[in-house]
């Protein structure tokens, strides 16, 4: 077994530490050439997981790492084919694959039980993250493009993070999500689209597409995660065939935190509605406090548990005060944010009015200094506390692999340069909350500090609008419009061709050399004996 100190494969082993919340071993390690960070858990889970993660913060609304995410899946160096990510659908025994965009980060996780299986889709992940075509197509294709059927025809846009990005963008709690992150973060990265608003998608140019790769998906910027029943040398030594023909080198990936606000803000916004629809209770509203970061372990378990005891379930205080209060049709429980540095907690009202804001404001208020004066119920305290606490120890995760699901949790701290384990260690935390909750006025002084206390907090109002949709829709039509009566003859013609090179690409199946090289599991290696 690897040990702490020990060079496997390129690999500076720094640390190996038991961790008995979840069994296993774990190895924390360096890439000596590129100083690629490395987790191993080594565990008997024959579920093995691979996954590589970026810090990939965004300085604009373009949505190019939710871009550069898709585009990384069509097609790599070694695998030259349209779309790996379906052909491999087809012939694997993957128990996960697939791909997240986060606000600040974007993760490839792959899964199976198989170890040749998991072996060929490691490859393939590993060439598509580190060395993929990135066509100029593949960016029009899943980015945008202009898109004109005749030269006299409307111009408009098309691509596929585009239309998507389109569809988030008309639903309503979508919206408020959205525009609540960018007026509770303005001075962040948290206050920019990372999925990409369609407002500013066409702003991405390929220059600037394909440099977000070369500035983020470097090995000096990688996170590599593996997990369960796996011979460390054999992947380590796969890692460190990727990783060898980089240089170590500097990149700027550092998030940009958001000072803290000294004074409440409200917001008002809006979302679309088809015309002649009932307005009346149709506004949502959301309260939100940004709070503290995700590096303090006692802190993130501590507000889980809060958020469960406050808004958790049907019978939880604020949930139910904000119900029966009768000023919307629900409860908008936003809840507690945890998958970013600076963590918040929101909740609020749909199905509400615009003039009922201050009151459903007010019934957070009185019913926050109430819990405070009058103190939680032990008896509602006691519940929340057990289920998160059972919820950490049954380590169900439904039909995620356990070992994908502790990868993320170690990212929570991990991606931060703090501590990978401090929130899969869970016990001491556990241990510390109750001991605090024992001495009493634990939870409530949560509430005062990190609530009542908190000036950082934002109040989000999204009216109905019945003329928005149709506004909008006229002045992209117009924007489209100047552009196109501004462009000569041949730049119209470019782009009439452009979109019948890119349909013919589409159409075009991939060679049977080309997909002929991705790597195909055999028959016997398939387990014949059914569990």
């Amino acid at each position: 077994m690897a040990e702490s100190g020990q060079i496997i494969a390129g690999f500076t082993i720094k640390d190996k530490q038991w961790v008995e919340e979840i069994g296993a071993h774990v190895l924390l390690g360096e890439h000596i050439g590129t100083g690629a960070q490395l987790a191993v858990v080594e565990c008997d889970d024959d579920n093995k997981v691979f996954m590589a993660t970026f810090r990939t913060p965004v300085s604009d609304h373009t949505g190019v790492p939710h871009i550069i995410e898709h585009s990384v899946l069509n097609g790599s160096r070694k695998y030259p084919v349209k779309e790996p990510f379906l052909e491999l659908l087809k012939g694997s025994l993957y128990t996960f694959l697939n791909a997240f965009t986060y606000p600040d980060k974007t993760c490839y996780p792959v899964a199976s039980r198989n170890a040749e299986d998991f072996q060929n889709l490691m490859d393939v992940y590993l060439d598509a993250v580190f060395h993929p075509l990135l066509s100029e197509n593949t960016f029009l294709q899943e980015g945008w493009h202009y898109d004109l059927e005749e030269t006299d025809g409307p111009l408009t846009y098309s691509g596929v993070v585009y239309n998507e990005m389109k569809g988030v963008f008309s639903d309503p709690e979508s919206m408020l999500s959205e525009e609540m992150d960018r007026v509770l973060f303005p001075d962040s990265n948290y206050g920019l689209s990372s999925g990409g608003n369609p407002d500013h998608i066409p702003e991405l140019t390929y220059e600037g597409f394909c440099k977000f790769h070369r500035d983020f998906y470097h090995p000096s910027n990688a996170r590599l995660y593996l997990y369960g029943d796996i011979d460390v040398e054999e992947r380590l030594t796969h890692l460190d065939n990727y990783l060898q023909h980089f240089k170590r080198c500097e990149v700027k990936s550092d998030i940009r935190k958001q000072p803290r606000l000294d004074m409440p803000t409200t917001h008002v916004c809006r979302y679309p509605v088809t015309p002649g629809s009932d307005v009346a209770r149709k506004t949502y509203a959301l309260k939100c406090w940004m709070l503290e970061d995700s590096t303090d372990p006692v802190y993130y378990l501590s507000m889980n548990v809060l958020a469960h005891i406050l808004c958790g379930t049907q019978a939880s205080p604020l949930r139910k005060a904000l119900i029966d209060s009768k000023l919307g049709e629900d409860c908008l429980a936003d809840g507690f944010e945890e998958d970013i540095l600076q963590t918040y907690f929101g909740i609020g009202l749909k199905g509400t009015d615009a003039d009922s804001v201050p009151d459903m404001e007010r019934v957070i208020n009185e019913t926050l200094e109430k819990l405070v004066r009058d103190g939680l119920e032990p008896r509602v305290i006691e519940a929340s506390l057990n289920t998160i606490e059972f919820s950490l120890r049954e380590a169900n995760f439904g039909s995620y692999p356990k070992g994908l699901i502790f990868g993320l949790i170690m990212l929570n701290s991990w991606i931060y340069d703090a501590d990978p384990l401090m929130h899969l260690r869970y016990e001491p935390t556990l241990a510390a909350i109750k001991e605090g909750i024992a001495r009493g006025n634990y939870f409530e002084g949560l509430i005062q500090k990190h609530l009542l206390d908190n000036q950082h907090q934002v109040t989000l109002t999204m009216v109905p609008d019945e003329q928005m949709e149709e506004r909008e829709r006229e002045d992209q039509q117009t924007h489209l419009a100047t552009l196109k009566a501004a462009m000569p003859p041949e730049d119209i013609q470019a782009i009439l061709k452009q979109c019948d090179d890119l349909e013919e690409a589409q159409l075009e199946p991939d060679t049977p050399e080309a997909l002929a090289t991705l790597p195909k599991l055999k028959v016997s290696s398939i387990d014949r004996q059914a569990e």
